[in-house]
């Protein structure tokens, strides 16, 4: 990747019976760059706004499962990085008793080179749902769920 991305205002989400086992609904990996902007997504559901019935994660093969809502790693000097203003929510992953289970609504892995600003004044991230318990539902053995999670030193 080389110069600054963007990643604004979309609707991730999905309505297929697709098994998935593995799944990343945004993903920055550089080591280049920086000044990225990722603000004001919805990720999760089966339609716009991450709505409608659950994203269902389903067993394909042998495998542990792994869910990343936002995953972001960069190890570049420059201009600071933004997320904020995203939404996650809506999300399944049911019962298998066999494989581990991980989840992160937003996974940050940065250097001490690169400052990441997780929200702004105003556009926090929102993982999950307040009016609905469920909104994020994990079930199985190992889980391993992570709402937020960092590493590095240029984080504010």
């Amino acid at each position: 990747n080389s110069g600054q991305i963007s990643i604004l205002s979309n609707h991730i989400y999905d309505n297929s019976t697709f098994e998935k086992y593995n799944y990343t609904g945004i993903n920055i990996n550089t080591t280049n760059s920086g000044g990225h902007i990722i603000r004001g997504n919805y990720i999760g559901g089966s339609a716009p706004f991450a709505s409608g019935s659950k994203f269902n994660m389903q067993l394909a093969t042998i495998s542990n499962i792994l869910f990343y809502g936002i995953y972001y790693s960069s190890n570049a000097s420059g201009q600071p990085s933004v997320i904020s203003g995203n939404v996650i929510k809506n999300i399944n992953i049911p019962n298998y008793t066999l494989y581990q289970t991980y989840f992160s609504g937003i996974y940050v892995n940065n250097g001490s080179n690169h400052k990441v600003f997780i929200g702004e004044e105003n556009k926090g991230n929102i993982i999950g749902d307040s009016s609905d318990t469920t909104s994020i539902y994990l079930d199985g053995w190992g889980v391993d769920h992570i709402l937020f999670y960092t590493n590095g030193a240029g984080l504010s």
